[in-house]
């Protein structure tokens, strides 16, 4: 009898850290299927969001300094992004390739 061994493969993480009020980087191009972590790094008590320019598609909670909120990208596509708190200071672009 044959035995058969399952694994689970898990998506592929990627960190954008948040610092000195920037997205770093703020571009990024992954595969569909990834995992995009932002980590707030800042100092103090400033909070930050990520918040998708397509309406709907992903809005994080605001996340204090040592907090962090993820999203897993699917489809191929450009994604812009802001953040709440500071929209025309702080902004991004996800690139998801197939």
């Amino acid at each position: 009898m044959l035995a058969v061994q399952a694994t689970a493969l898990a998506e592929p993480v990627v960190e954008i850290v948040i610092q000195k009020m920037r997205f770093q980087p703020q571009n990024l191009t992954i595969k569909a299927g990834s995992k995009v972590v932002w980590k707030n790094a800042e100092s103090g008590a400033t909070y930050h969001s990520v918040v998708s320019d397509s309406e709907g598609l992903f809005q994080s909670p605001d996340f204090f300094p040592d907090e962090s909120w993820s999203f897993v990208f699917q489809q191929p596509g450009s994604y812009p992004y802001h953040c709440g708190p500071h929209a025309t200071k702080m902004q991004g672009l996800i690139t998801v390739e197939p």
